[in-house]
């Protein structure tokens, strides 16, 4: 069976790509993926820091980590799942 890349392997591969340019750049920060190990991944010698408080964060969807619930935006409309009492509201 093939191994999958890790997802952030790809996406750094993707941004490289879409940015046009697989070449070094001497400015950019070194990014380290360790697949063989458990260790975080760093970026300029630092550890990736995981434990941001949000699990969705963009202008369309929002979730806290662990809080069971997400909020969609489209316009002034808004759409509130709450996963914790299978509820749906809208506003």
């Amino acid at each position: 069976m093939r191994r999958r890349p890790p997802l952030m392997s790809v996406l750094v591969l993707l941004a490289v790509t879409c940015a046009g340019s697989a070449q070094p750049v001497a400015e950019a920060a070194e990014l380290v993926f360790n697949h063989d190990s458990n260790a975080l991944p760093t970026v300029g010698g630092e550890a990736v820091n995981f434990s941001y408080p949000n699990v969705y964060e963009s202008p369309t969807l929002f979730s806290e980590y662990d809080s069971g619930i997400v909020t969609i935006r489209r316009g002034d409309e808004r759409l509130k799942l709450d996963f914790n009492r299978a509820k749906r509201t809208r506003n």
